[in-house]
């Protein structure tokens, strides 16, 4: 590390930082799948017309598969990345690998044992942006995968959309599911999504933004040769402060309406999830010198509450555990009341070579590189384990 730093004294580039990764929306309390308003390149994944604002730009998040279920974590981050290149009036985008938290949540709670669920692999986006007047983008994803090892044949069918337009200071944006199939033939446990929409807009005004934004699915589901439904709910609204404060530095402020809701409608002990909050974020960014960003956030809920019901009946224990920490509850049987140990304290950096730019949140002790919440080793800075979550971004 000591090594890196020096290098990077040495060679004395650009403060200009690079629009960056997971790593930096996390470090500023944010949604690691993109701010609803800070700008930033993951923005792109929730309204495609933000492609053309990074163009001719490179993006890698370092990682591996996720854990058990498959989901991106601190502690088991997924590999991905992609490139976006202007030709003529026009920006096209290739990524790879960006499979969605919530898809791999609600299929693996299907499963009764962890990781029986086939999930959306090797995920190919493709995407076009421009311009007409206003802002427009365009992405198509699609990830079929088939398991015919001997018996043990699996098949998971996923193809989405992805629409937005943005021009000034507004946006708007529909996410659609097309097809989102996940069938285990071998344990007759299957998932069949029925529909998933992804809506939502902005308004900005000045330093301060409005906005909006609901995600529903719905889906049939086969377990244990019984056939049921499932749904899930989830909305935003919020205001958020971006403020400059000098050349070099901003803070942010942030207060939301949080709220998510999934039913799961089995035969016998039929489970539900459901919670609201209004958390409050404030955060830094600030290019400490030319070679050096440094960034963090700490955020609580003001006021929330929590509704759960069987979960503790969920047949697998990890999913058990899954569903339970979404809804920032105990895994048990009819727990209602208000949320526990909300405040969360993240932070950052980005080292600066020029029009690259490496990014990470800051180690916090954990084994090989990963964040930690053991009691003895939290809240502990460790200097050889400095950046977990490393990406990278190359501007050309």
């Amino acid at each position: 590390m000591k090594k890196l730093v020096i290098a990077a004294a040495f060679l004395g580039l650009s403060t200009q930082v690079a629009h960056a990764t997971k790593a930096r929306l996390i470090a500023l309390g944010q949604d690691k799948d993109g701010s609803l308003f800070l700008d930033d390149n993951r923005n792109a994944f929730r309204n495609a017309s933000f492609v053309s604002n990074y163009s001719n730009m490179a993006f890698f998040d370092y990682g591996a598969t996720g854990n058990a279920i498959g989901l991106d974590t601190d502690t088991a981050q997924k590999a991905e990345g992609g490139v976006f290149v202007k030709h003529g009036a026009l920006t096209y985008g290739v990524y790879l690998g960006n499979e969605n938290d919530t898809g791999v949540l609600l299929k693996s709670l299907v499963a009764t044992t962890a990781g029986s669920m086939p999930q959306s692999d090797n995920v190919l986006e493709l995407s076009v942006a421009g311009s007409a007047g206003i802002n427009w983008g365009v992405t198509l994803g699609w990830a079929p995968t088939k398991d015919e090892q001997g018996a043990a044949e699996k098949e998971n069918k996923s193809l989405y959309t992805r629409i937005g337009v943005n021009k000034n200071n507004w946006e708007a944006y529909a996410n659609v599911s097309i097809q989102g199939e996940s069938d285990n033939k071998i344990t007759s446990e299957k998932y069949d999504g029925g529909g998933a929409y992804d809506v939502g807009g902005s308004y900005q005004m000045g330093d301060m933004t409005a906005y909006a934004r609901y995600k529903t699915v719905e889906w049939d589901q086969i377990a244990s040769g019984v056939k049921t439904k499932g749904d899930y709910k989830e909305m935003k609204l919020g205001v958020g402060h971006d403020h400059e404060v000098s050349a070099t530095s901003k803070i942010i402020y942030e207060v939301v309406y949080d709220s998510a809701e999934a039913n799961l409608k089995y035969a016998t002990n039929p489970t539900k999830g459901k919670y609201w909050q209004i958390p409050l974020i404030v955060g830094f960014e600030s290019s400490a010198n030319s070679w050096l960003t440094l960034r963090g956030s700490i955020s609580q809920s003001l006021i929330g509450n929590v509704d759960t019901k069987n979960i503790g009946s969920i047949a697998n224990a990890t999913n058990q555990a899954v569903i339970a920490a979404r809804f920032n509850a105990p895994a048990q049987n009819n727990y209602k009341g208000s949320l526990k140990n909300t405040t969360n304290v993240n932070a950052g950096a980005s080292l600066n070579f020029g029009n690259l730019t490496i990014d990470g949140l800051i180690g916090t002790g954990g084994t090989a590189g990963t964040a930690t919440t053991s009691t003895a080793e939290a809240g502990t800075l460790s200097l050889d384990r400095l950046m977990t979550r490393a990406a990278v971004t190359y501007k050309f």
